[in-house]
């Protein structure tokens, strides 16, 4: 009581040799969240939003494209397959460019492919056309989300970590709800390539203001001697500095020194447990995920509810998604990820059984088969955004969004089994 106080980064600085190394991981690690940090998650938030909006929207587009074009369930199966599949492709090889070129260099790239490829969705003229876009979407798709959440572990502060990156992460089903409550006000009323077109314009205008805004991961910026003066700058946006130039800066972290940040790495003794474990998990999410985000709003309608109804009851289920994201993050800070992870599995697995017990129908009250939903996505959604801290926690820098993103897009082809 009564001491100065350190200096910004202070602690996180040793000498040794004659020289003084610095710990970007540790600085930080101990900042406060806002200005820079905040502004990150503020992004990375809102971009996962839109990705969430463009993931879901082939969904609600289905209805009316199996009318309009007069298709069967089995011959739309592989169009939504082939979005799944592309998301695969874009988690297993932009995750693993993050880790070369950079988080927010390969965010802004995947925004960009999805703006543009969505275009091309709105503009398709039969089925082939149409997978063949959503494949090139999906790889956009999927190569946000790993990026996203190792940009925000990075600039995370230690004690929030977990809150923040599953907040982050709450953007993805936030964005089906979004997209659930537009489409079932603009589809009726435009048609539905009018979906895709918002799809494209709100992640085409957000990669433009990111790579305008938002600085490079200062963990992978550490990692590349050749962009010190990026990362000094970086640096003096949260206090740190000024620096007099014969610094080193590292990152320290559990892991850094079993990896060169090679993929083989992966399967090493070191990390081999945890990825089988990550791989495991991820997978069974995914499959219950897009099974009920690919196909809800059309087995509700072929079960007699009207369009916006079956619309609003994908509303439900990523209400539900939010909310015990929520939930489950903030408890995760409390208690840990493994008895809240299992906990919230087995509540959800008594609202599955329960919501295949509800009757559907024109005349059957609405109100089981909504909290039915709610209930559900609320602990599906929870399982997988919950994973995403404990996916970050597993990997060090070098490895963390190929990490992330291997894991997720082995369980691609989960997701694309439950297409059909």
């Amino acid at each position: 009581p009564g001491a100065a106080a350190a200096a910004p980064g202070e602690h996180a600085m040793s000498s040794a040799g004659g020289g003084t190394t610095v710990d970007v991981g540790a600085i930080f690690d101990a900042a406060r969240f806002r200005g820079l940090p905040l502004l990150v998650f503020s992004f990375t938030a809102l971009a996962l939003v839109f990705d969430g909006f463009d993931i879901t929207a082939m969904s609600f587009a289905a209805p009316t494209v199996l009318r309009e074009w007069g298709v069967s369930r089995a011959e739309l199966a592989p169009v939504i397959a082939a979005g799944l599949a592309g998301m695969g492709v874009g988690s297993l090889a932009l995750g693993t460019f993050g880790d070369r070129y950079g988080r927010r260099t390969m965010l802004c790239v995947c925004l960009a492919l999805v703006a543009l490829t969505s275009l091309g969705c709105a503009a398709a003229g039969d089925l082939v056309e149409l997978g063949t876009w959503r494949f090139l979407t999906g790889i956009g798709l999927g190569g946000a989300i790993p990026n996203a959440s190792a940009l925000m572990a990075e600039y995370a502060p230690a004690r929030l970590r977990n809150v923040v990156v599953a907040a982050a992460i709450v953007g993805i089903p936030m964005g089906g709800l979004l997209g659930a409550e537009v489409a079932a006000q603009v589809i009726p009323a435009y048609g539905w390539r009018a979906i895709f077109v918002i799809g494209a314009v709100l992640p085409g205008v957000l990669c433009v203001v990111m790579w305008l805004v938002v600085p490079e991961s200062p963990r992978f910026l550490a990692t590349r001697p050749a962009r010190r003066a990026e990362l000094e700058r970086v640096l003096a946006r949260v206090g740190a500095g000024p620096w007099r130039g014969d610094e080193r800066f590292v990152v320290r972290e559990a892991g850094a020194e079993a990896t060169a940040g090679r993929l083989a790495d992966l399967w090493s003794p070191t990390f081999r447990r945890d990825t089988l474990a990550l791989w495991l998990a991820f997978s069974a999410s995914v499959f219950v995920i897009y099974a009920f985000g690919s196909w809800l709003p059309t087995v509700l309608g072929d079960a007699g509810l009207p369009l916006p109804t079956a619309l609003r009851g994908s509303v439900a289920f990523n209400l539900g998604g939010v909310g015990g994201s929520l939930l489950v993050a903030w408890a995760m800070t409390r208690h840990g990820s493994r008895a809240v992870l299992v906990a919230t599995l087995l509540v959800g697995i008594v609202a599955m059984a329960s919501l295949a017990l509800v009757p559907l129908g024109p005349a059957q009250p609405l109100v089981p088969l909504f909290l039915g939903l709610v209930v559900v996505g609320a602990c599906t959604n929870g399982v997988q955004v919950g994973m995403f801290p404990v996916s970050a926690h597993v990997y060090p820098t070098a490895l963390r969004a190929s990490g992330v993103g291997w894991a997720l897009g082995i369980a691609r082809a989960w997701g694309v089994a439950s297409a059909f």
